[in-house]
């Protein structure tokens, strides 16, 4: 593709991000935004590649356009999710179906840009080569590669991806929270996007958008459409519809791709039905790549073959005991204070994913060490990963409470201090529900674990019948997309009922002017490129409400937990080499494939 264009009017004054060449080469570009302190126009800075260990495929500049099958390299079998059986349905936007818990799709159907979650602003050009985005920030015009091709052999066009947007516009079950207003196609290779809001911080939403073949789910809902005949730009394709059964799909590797042969011939996706299962799979050597949680990783199956068999788990989100703060006493903040004091990281670490969690360091929720250049003196490493039962007994005195004679927290008028945290049974986080319990029935709370299904929690949240919880953060390119989620008053309809987040209630309810610096902080966020100077003081902003304000707890960092073999192939992401979380799931999965080189 062509190199960034300027339209018309916009002329010297759009933020442009430009790519060279093919982010999965060597020498490649790869997109981190930054911009000046006081200017909202100029020029992308390029930070360096991902390191690759395989040169350019052959072919890859001069694709084949035959939509045949390009049988070569290894087959690599992986499981990224756990489902009893699989449906032959590879539409990308319904993600409720078996295939789409799993990601089969995302190789099939590719976006327009990727993105690295384990490196602030990092974004990989993919189907757009470069785009650039307006001085109000609500205009983003992508510039298409010329050269990719859909498995038919038919060619990308601009249409194609104004038609994908359309279909979002159209059914909003399908719209990641993208504030479209329009989606045009202005000649073959250009696409404009037009937005109601500053388009900055949609980046990572726009990434996670499948670009679908104009006419895609014409005359049916694209939520619940059933695709099975898929026809991506994607690496892979489902060769033969026999290869999609309830206990397998394979897709194999496509001749004709836009960025030559794929390393591995064939992915195969078995189905497992449980954790033991899929354990047992990866001890046998049945599986090169899962994202299986398995409390003996190391002993049952790092240490079996340490030559080919590895485990990555990067920190990427925050775990955390979010408390109801419409509730007394959990609007005081002494008591929310005391409650984080109580608290032994270390052992919550310990005690869950496998003792793989790192505890968090500080009180603002940043996750390190992705997250360290928001990371401010005042809340760097300021929590303790040990209990501090003097200081909680000292913060819950202080704030009128005192010890009754069965040893528990009383108000003045006598009302025990009492915690219920409501857990979804089967929850990887259950245990770590009930070792908070346990940790703060020892500080004097009256807590205990409350048990409920998955839709009856979410209900609780939503509504706000609940006293607390542990919950898993959001995540993104950079913290804001984590604080929007905890911090929001938006997300807070009539001011009482949490939508999507902001389960906490932090609003002008319970703090009024935590609420607006929040607000304030937010819009200053969206309305500025996310590397500028701007946005960095206004990520610091939010995280020093977290940290002073304790709306949220933070426990430990969550991992994206990752199981690979090298007997097949090489060049997965490591602590070495991070252009990826290694777990086999999208939008990370597709880029990490086309990294690697085949084994021996």
């Amino acid at each position: 593709m062509p190199p960034a264009k300027f339209w018309g009017a916009w002329a010297a004054k759009t933020l442009t991000v430009r790519a060279a060449e093919l982010p999965r080469v060597a020498g490649a570009a790869l997109v981190a935004f930054a911009l000046a302190a006081n200017t909202c126009s100029g020029t992308a800075l390029g930070a360096p590649p991902p390191p690759t260990s395989r040169p350019l495929a052959a072919g890859a500049t001069t694709p084949k356009t035959s939509p045949t099958v390009a049988a070569q390299g290894p087959s690599l079998v992986i499981e990224p999710a756990l489902e009893t059986a699989l449906t032959d349905n590879f539409n990308p936007f319904d993600t409720s179906s078996p295939l789409g818990q799993m990601g089969v799709p995302w190789f099939v159907y590719e976006p327009l840009l990727e993105y690295n979650e384990l490196q602030v602003n990092q974004y990989y050009p993919w189907l757009a080569e470069s785009w650039s985005i307006s001085t109000s920030g609500e205009t983003i015009t992508f510039d298409l590669r010329p050269s990719v091709k859909w498995a038919d052999g038919s060619r990308l066009t601009a249409a194609d991806v104004a038609y994908s947007f359309n279909l979002l516009k159209d059914n909003p079950d399908i719209n990641d929270g993208i504030p479209l207003v329009s989606a045009i196609a202005t000649n073959p290779t250009t696409f404009t996007l037009t937005l109601s809001k500053p388009g900055y911080s949609y980046l990572d939403n726009i990434a996670r958008v499948p670009i679908v073949k104009s006419g895609y789910a014409m005359g049916a809902n694209p939520a619940t459409y059933v695709d099975t005949s898929p026809d991506g730009t994607g690496p892979y394709m489902l060769a033969r519809r026999s290869e999609a059964t309830p206990k397998r799909v394979t897709l194999t590797a496509r001749a004709g791709y836009w960025q030559g042969a794929p390393p591995a011939g064939q992915l195969v996706f078995p189905a497992y039905s449980s954790a033991s299962a899929v354990a047992s799979a990866l001890q046998a050597g049945k599986l090169d790549w899962a994202a299986a949680y398995m409390p003996n990783v190391l002993t049952g199956y790092v240490d079996k073959s340490k030559a080919d068999n590895h485990f990555w788990a990067p920190p990427v989100d925050c775990i955390t005991l979010e408390l109801n703060l419409a509730r007394y006493p959990f609007d005081v903040l002494d008591v929310r204070q005391a409650i984080s004091a109580a608290l032994g990281r270390a052992a919550l670490s310990l005690g869950s994913e496998g003792g793989q969690a790192p505890p968090a360091t500080s009180s603002s929720g940043l996750v390190l060490p992705t997250d360290k250049r928001y990371m401010l003196p005042a809340y760097r490493k300021d929590v303790d990963d040990k209990a501090d039962l003097l200081a909680a007994f000292k913060l819950m005195q202080d704030a009128g409470f005192h010890l009754n004679a069965g040893g528990s927290w009383a108000s003045a008028s006598g009302k025990v201090v009492s915690i219920s945290i409501q857990e979804a049974v089967g929850s990887p986080l259950s245990n770590v529900s009930s070792m908070v319990a346990k940790q703060l029935a020892t500080a004097g709370f009256h807590a205990a674990t409350e048990p409920v299904n998955t839709i009856q929690l979410s209900a609780n949240l939503s509504d706000g019948d609940f006293d607390g919880t542990v919950l898993e953060s959001a995540s993104g390119p950079t913290p804001y997309y984590m604080y929007e989620n905890w911090l929001d008053p938006a997300l807070l309809a009539d001011g009482r009922t949490a939508d999507g987040g902001d389960y906490e209630r932090f609003g002008p309810a319970t703090d009024p002017a935590g609420a607006a610096a929040v607000t304030a902080a937010l819009q200053q966020y969206v309305d500025n490129p996310s590397g500028s100077a701007l946005a960095q003081a206004a990520v610091e902003a939010l995280a020093t409400v977290v940290s002073k304000q304790l709306p949220v707890i933070p426990l430990m960092y969550g991992i994206a937990w990752a199981e690979f073999s090298t007997r097949h192939a090489s060049g997965w992401p490591n602590s070495q080499n991070p252009y990826e979380p290694a777990q086999p799931l999208p939008p990370f999965a597709e880029y990490t494939v086309l990294q690697l080189s085949p084994g021996t």
